[in-house]
C-alpha cells in the first residue's frame, strides 16, 4: 500500500479468480433463492442496469472513503463468457467457505488445546542445555526456531540470524553468556539513591548504579507433535496478551458483522490472519466492468510478538470483462500494540469502524436482504408486493398517479427481477435514476425510501378486497 495513501488500490491478478474459469461449473443458479432469468437491457455492450449498480455502489465506496481505480473497459460492460463462469465460481467459492461462527469457534479449539502459560522470569535464571532446550527452574523447555528471534531480542545482543546458524551446543554457550549477564540499571533507584547522598552532604564516594535482573516473558505451550510443553516465544515483561483465539471470539460476537458471512482463516502456530468476506448475489449474467463483488474486513495479528493486531477493511472490484483483473483495495483501521490497558475495547471499536467501511455492501448481500418476499407476505407474484407498496403510499412520488408509479417501478424491477426483498429494493432505487420526474428531489426521496425499505423489520403490502377490485393497475 501507498504509504502516502492508504487507500490507494493496490492492482493485481488474482489468482483465485484465475483459476475460476478452469473449474467445472455447473448451470444453475448459485443462490438457492429462486430467481426470475430476463435478459439485460445492453446497448453497444455496456448493462443498462449493470452501469447504474455499478456507479451506485462506487458512490457509496467514495462516500465510505474508498479511492477506487477505475475498470479497464467503460463502467458497466457487461463480462463475457469467461467472466460469467468466473462470478459463478466466485460465489460458489464464496459459498462453500465457513461461516464466522463455524471458522472462529473451530480456531479457538485449536489454540484451547495449544494451554498456552505466560512465566514471566529473570533472564539470569534461565539456562540453556546443549541440546536446545531451556532450564527454568528443574523444569525444562524446548525452544522453537521461530523462538529464537525473541532470543536474539531479549537476550543475546545482534539479533536473531547468527544464533540460527549456530548449532544447539554454540548456541547454549552465547545464551547461557549473556542471560548471566543479563542485568540492567534501574534508572529510578539510582537517582534516588544520589539524590538522598545529595541531600545527605555527599557523604563518601558518590552511589553506584542500582542493579536488577532482567525480565522477559516466556510464551509456553504444550506441543502435541513432540508431546512436550515448549517456549515458543520471548516477549517483554509487559507484553499484554491478547491472542488471536481471543480476537476470534470478539469478531464471532461483535454485533456489527451479520451472522451470515463467511469467513477464511489461516493460522500457522505464531501469526494468523482472519478474513471476513460478504459477496454479491447478483446473476453472474449480468456482472460487469467496474462491478465491486466482494468485500470484508481483514484482522492479522502475531501472537509471538513479532507484530501488532492490524485490522483493515478490503474490498474487491472487477475491472475487466473476465473476472481476472481485480483491484484489491485495503484500508487499515486499526493498529494495537500489545502493550497497555484497553486491547480488547480497541479491537471492538476497529472491527466496528472497519464494518463501516463495508456497511453498504454488507447489508445490500446479507441474507437478511434475501429473504422471499412472497413467503414473507403471503401472496402469489411479486407484482401483489409492488402494487401493494404504491397502493399504501410507501413507494409514492407527489403527482405521479398510482398506476403511473406502478409501471415505472415494475419496469425498474424487470431489469433485475427477483423473489428476494433486495430485488425489491434495487427496484426503488433504480426507478429514481431510470425514469424521468418532474423535480430534482423526487431521486433522492425515492434514493431515501430505498433505504428505508432495506431496513425496515415489515412493509405495509396490504390491499383489501375492496381495494383490489377497485384498481385499475
Amino acid at each position: 500500500m501507498n504509504a502516502s495513501n492508504p487507500n490507494k488500490m493496490e492492482t493485481q491478478m488474482d489468482d483465485s479468480s484465475a483459476r475460476f474459469s478452469l473449474l467445472e461449473l455447473d448451470n444453475g443458479p448459485v443462490s438457492s433463492t429462486p430467481v426470475f432469468v430476463a435478459k439485460p437491457d445492453v446497448v453497444n455492450g455496456i448493462s443498462t442496469e449493470g452501469k447504474l449498480r455499478a456507479e451506485e455502489d462506487e458512490r457509496a465506496a467514495v462516500a465510505a472513503g474508498w479511492s477506487l481505480a477505475p475498470p479497464v473497459y467503460a463502467i458497466g460492460s457487461q463480462v463475457n463468457s469467461t467472466g460469467v463462469a468466473n462470478f459463478r465460481a466466485s460465489r460458489q467459492e464464496h459459498d462453500d467457505k465457513p461461516s464466522v461462527s463455524e471458522a472462529c469457534e473451530q480456531l479457538i479449539n485449536l489454540v484451547e488445546k495449544e494451554d498456552r502459560k505466560d512465566i514471566v522470569c529473570k533472564v539470569p535464571s534461565l539456562k540453556m542445555l546443549n541440546d536446545g532446550t531451556v532450564m527454568r527452574g528443574g523444569a525444562a523447555l524446548q525452544v522453537s526456531e521461530r523462538a529464537i528471534t525473541g532470543v536474539g531480542v531479549m537476550v543475546t545482543p545482534g539479533g536473531a540470524s547468527y544464533l540460527r546458524a549456530c548449532p544447539p551446543a554454540l548456541r547454549a554457550t552465547n545464551f547461557n553468556h549473556w542471560a548471566q549477564d543479563g542485568w540492567r540499571e534501574d534508572a529510578r533507584a539510582t537517582s534516588a539513591l544520589v539524590e538522598a547522598w545529595q541531600d545527605a552532604g555527599q557523604p563518601g564516594p558518590k552511589p553506584s548504579p542500582v542493579m536488577v535482573e532482567k525480565e522477559l516473558t516466556l510464551r509456553t505451550r504444550f506441543n502435541h507433535t513432540s508431546g512436550k510443553r515448549e517456549a515458543w516465544s520471548f516477549v517483554g515483561p509487559r507484553y499484554e496478551a491478547h491472542d488471536i483465539n481471543n480476537i476470534a471470539e470478539q469478531i464471532m460476537r461483535h454485533e456489527a458483522i451479520p451472522g451470515d458471512a463467511k469467513c477464511d482463516i489461516v493460522y500457522d502456530g505464531y501469526k494468523a490472519r482472519i478474513d471476513v468476506l460478504f459477496h454479491t448475489d447478483i446473476q453472474p449474467e449480468r456482472a460487469v466492468a467496474g462491478e465491486i463483488f466482494k468485500a470484508g474486513i481483514m484482522v492479522k495479528t502475531a501472537d509471538d510478538g513479532s507484530g501488532s493486531i492490524q485490522i483493515s477493511a478490503q474490498v474487491f472490484r472487477n475491472l475487466c470483462l473476465n473476472l481476472i483483473i481485480i483491484d484489491h483495495a485495503k484500508d487499515m483501521v486499526t493498529r494495537r500494540r500489545h502493550f497497555g490497558q484497553g486491547i480488547e475495547a480497541d479491537i471492538t471499536a476497529g472491527i466496528a469502524t472497519a464494518m463501516g467501511k463495508v456497511k453498504h455492501f454488507a447489508d445490500k448481500w446479507s441474507e437478511a436482504t434475501l429473504e422471499n418476499v412472497l413467503e414473507r407476505y403471503g401472496v402469489s407474484d411479486v407484482e401483489s408486493v409492488l402494487r401493494g407498496l404504491v397502493h399504501n403510499k410507501v413507494v409514492h412520488v407527489s403527482g405521479v398517479k398510482p398506476e403511473e408509479m406502478y409501471e415505472r417501478l415494475l419496469r425498474a424491477y424487470q431489469a433485475e427481477p427477483g423473489y428476494g426483498r433486495d430485488a425489491i429494493v434495487n427496484a426503488v432505487t433504480r426507478c429514481a435514476h431510470s425514469e424521468i420526474w418532474s423535480r430534482w428531489t423526487d431521486v433522492e426521496d425515492l434514493e431515501r425510501k430505498g433505504g428505508e425499505l432495506l431496513f425496515a423489520k415489515a412493509w405495509n403490502v396490504a390491499i383489501s378486497d375492496e381495494d383490489r377490485e377497485a384498481l385499475s393497475y
